[in-house]
């Protein structure tokens, strides 16, 4: 039967990570099976936390109540893979001693648990405010700030020429309930940019949005009123079709449930998209009156009206009236 370790990796580059989770793996004996965690999971029986963070309050207090053993990274020029009163220095050159390391403090610990008593990672972790990451973030007008994940980095995003660098290891990226926001280091922007593309912030974050269906998001109701300000913008296709209604009628401010019966969308695609336009700062929800989108009910028997007026009309020129 696996035993499992739960191993968080903080302040380092998405380079330096992937580095550090395959030399780790190649560390440990076949009945260990590693869950990669975030910081802020419950239990973490290994932290990897670059040094310039060590001392930080966050770091101290994940140290104090949530990890089992750690290791500070130190970057060094050459003959990395030594470790000295619990820093382990990097790129790692030699594995013996990070190898003799772990089976002292991690192998021989009974709190390791057998895998069949794990649970889900994610069942141990506190949903985190999606609204206040993304206002943090909106708010935030200088300096990059990185988004990770229990699995690790997700994306970049520079606030000051508003563009973002994501994850291209990750095919389809999405956010889930477990994100969380941090200021990148110098190395880290430099190795991310470097290695990534850019791209629209607007844009990039869409986009991902859009696929995080599952991503707990600010809620509306169908009986108030919503107003688009900026209209998101996707490549062509089915989804940037329904996009486009989405956003002609809200641009003109409209009620929620008046847009969901003319679109003959689902209330859960209609909400999906408000939520993104509020996390986005793509728009706000509005007051009755400031609405200018006319009911489509009003619109048809206008319609019906004037038609039969017409036709009315033609018959009494006919008929000589």
């Amino acid at each position: 039967m696996k035993r499992v370790l739960n191993i968080a990796v903080s302040g380092v580059s998405l380079v330096v990570l992937n580095q550090l989770k395959t030399q780790i793996i190649s560390c440990l004996p076949s009945d260990i099976e590693v869950h990669w965690v975030n910081i802020s999971e419950q239990h973490i029986d290994l932290l990897l936390v670059n040094k310039l963070f060590f001392h930080s309050s966050s770091i101290q207090n994940i140290l104090s109540h949530h990890v089992s053993h750690y290791l500070c990274l130190i970057k060094v020029a050459d003959n990395g893979g030594r470790i000295i009163d619990d820093t382990l220095s990097f790129p790692l050159v030699h594995l013996d001693e990070l190898k003799r390391w772990l089976n002292d403090y991690c192998l021989n610990d009974t709190s390791v648990a057998k895998s069949k008593d794990i649970a889900e990672p994610s069942s141990n972790l506190v949903s985190l405010d999606t609204a206040s990451i993304f206002e943090n973030i909106f708010n935030s007008n200088n300096g990059f700030i990185q988004v990770c994940d229990e699995k690790g980095f997700l994306v970049l995003i520079d606030r000051a020429t508003d563009r973002i660098w994501a994850n291209s290891e990750i095919p389809m990226l999405r956010f889930n309930n477990m994100i969380s926001k941090s200021y990148a280091t110098s190395q880290f922007i430099q190795e991310t940019i470097s290695h990534q593309c850019a791209e629209d912030l607007y844009i990039g974050l869409w986009k991902i949005l859009d696929r995080s269906i599952t991503l707990n998001v600010p809620q509306v109701q169908l009986s108030q009123y919503f107003k688009l300000h900026i209209w998101p913008q996707l490549p062509a296709g089915s989804v940037r079709k329904d996009l486009f209604k989405l956003s002609a009628c809200f641009a003109e401010g409209a009620n929620i449930q008046m847009v969901a019966d003319h679109l003959e969308l689902s209330h859960q695609r209609i909400f999906h998209f408000i939520a993104i336009a509020q996390l986005l700062r793509m728009g706000q929800c509005i007051e009755p009156h400031e609405a200018k989108f006319i009911a489509p009910q009003q619109t048809i028997e206008e319609a019906k009206v004037n038609k039969i007026s017409g036709f009315f009309g033609k018959l009494r020129k006919k008929l000589g009236f």
